[in-house]
């Protein structure tokens, strides 16, 4: 059974709890907070952003990138650029964001980016919307997208991963400033000989505090029916 849901228009700034963790679960009222396919042309584009159980990393949902109202994740043989996105406000302080992703598309043709910037900011009258014209690429990236921390290194996009793995950055906020995080799908792709091409799915969003680091060189031992874990950091 295929759960599919739409979220529409345009949510204002709230001030959200850390550490944050949301999985586009059927039951979360958070999904409400998210725009999906943002802009007066998001309609238009052929490759839309949904909520749906057809890729997931963990619980039963995710956010992906399909070509056809949901029926599957595949993206689009047609040029378009697709904008989810959430307004919020943190108190001040640095932040980690991190998030599991996958998507078959190729780099440089077909690329998941990831912006964060003041809500409602525009760059010579344009803001970041989504776009259904051919060879659109949005100016405002050149200021806003962020560099994204993988196993395989530090990116500005992200593709050709067909598998879930994680991606992060971090960042500082300023209390009161209302804040965009949007995850952007650029396709030039015009290949309609590509097999099943896999669009972008994004699951398990996290926001935690920078103040607490991350544990590093976590090692799992198991003896005698007792397992130990040890790892550097606090």
């Amino acid at each position: 059974l295929l759960s599919l849901y739409f979220v529409l228009g345009i949510v204002h700034g709230q001030i959200i709890n850390v550490p944050y963790q949301f999985g586009f679960e059927k039951d979360d009222s958070e999904i409400n907070n998210w725009t999906l396919n943002l802009g007066s042309r998001g309609q238009y584009c052929t490759d839309k952003w949904v909520v749906g159980n057809l890729e997931y990393n963990e619980g039963y949902q995710s956010l992906y990138i399909s070509s056809d109202d949901g029926l599957s994740a595949k993206y689009s043989s047609q040029p378009n650029v697709v904008v989810v996105s959430r307004s919020f406000e943190l108190p001040t302080g640095n932040y980690d964001i991190s998030f599991d992703w996958k998507s078959g598309g190729y780099a440089t043709i077909s690329d998941l980016f990831v912006c964060l910037l003041p809500d409602g900011y525009t760059m010579d009258g344009e803001g970041l919307e989504s776009n259904d014209s051919i060879g659109y690429f949005p100016k405002i990236f050149s200021r806003f997208c962020m560099p994204l921390t993988t196993v395989d290194g530090t990116f500005t996009s992200l593709s050709d991963k067909r598998t879930w793995t994680n991606a992060s950055f971090q960042t500082s906020v300023i209390a009161g400033r209302k804040m965009q995080l949007a995850f952007v799908w650029v396709n030039f792709n015009q290949d309609t000989t590509i097999a099943n091409p896999l669009g972008a799915c994004i699951d398990n969003i996290q926001i935690t505090s920078a103040m607490c680091p991350k544990p590093e060189n976590l090692k799992a031992d198991a003896s005698c029916g007792v397992i130990s874990f040890s790892w550097d950091g606090f």
